[in-house]
């Protein structure tokens, strides 16, 4: 007579030990919820309805962090339509301009909306500066060694900026900028730099993008460049 054997299957047992393991360890599911999103549990069979209900929250928080992103891409792409558009009204006033005073004036209008800047200044070199008030956007400053630099190299610059510093390209505007973007308008000759400046330290830190500064810039130097000719410096 043959007796019925005891020994499981290998993966009867198997399944024993995992299920006595995962009794144990009651946390398992709570240290690892990646893994409750590749289970396929049938809702209502035994305890699964708390593992369904957990795998519906995890879908819920991708869905959150996806429809973040989401948003956060709108926000962008917004953003970028609304400086596309300050750029193109920019380049209409800029055709329109007599000269470099009407060349200041349009950049320090447009630029101000469409930067949130404080303060904006086309600063342009000459064999003796000037001393217009800070009311006026064109300021002609003495040639200095480092400003030359940007300006040759049609840099962009971004950070704090000190009191003298600001002094020199802003003159006294108020609130005194903390930070600033500076743009070099060269081309063929080192013309001067475009003066962005912000009441906030991080306004314009190192990181800080510059694309659309970039794009800024090469409308300025070119307009610049058409009226340099027909706008005495000071002498």
């Amino acid at each position: 007579m043959k007796t019925a054997s005891t020994a499981a299957a290998p993966g009867e047992l198997d399944e024993r030990r995992i299920v006595e393991w995962l009794r144990e360890h009651r946390d398992f599911f709570v240290r690892n919820p990646k893994l409750l999103a590749d289970l396929d549990v049938p809702h209502g069979v035994g305890t699964a309805h708390s593992l369904i209900e957990r795998q519906v929250g995890m879908l819920r928080q991708e869905n959150t962090l996806l429809r973040s992103n989401f948003d956060e891409w709108i926000g962008i792409a917004r953003d970028n339509e609304r400086l596309a558009t300050h750029l193109f009204d920019l380049a209409r006033a800029l055709i329109t301009a007599r000269d470099l005073a009407e060349v200041a004036e349009s950049v320090a209008s447009i630029g101000t909306e469409a930067l949130g800047a404080d303060a904006i200044a086309l600063c342009l070199f000459a064999d003796a500066p000037d001393s217009a008030p800070a009311a006026t956007s064109l300021h002609w400053l003495a040639r200095d060694p480092a400003l030359e630099a940007i300006a040759r190299d049609e840099q962009i610059l971004c950070g704090p900026i000190d009191v003298a510093r600001a002094a020199l390209l802003f003159r006294s505007q108020t609130p005194e900028p903390q930070s600033a973007a500076l743009i070099g308008i060269g081309g063929d000759v080192p013309r001067g730099v475009l003066a962005i400046g912000s009441a906030e330290p991080g306004r314009y830190g190192a990181e800080a993008a510059t694309d659309f500064l970039a794009e800024l810039g090469r409308l300025v130097a070119t307009a610049t460049s058409l009226h340099w000719a027909r706008t005495p410096a000071p002498a």
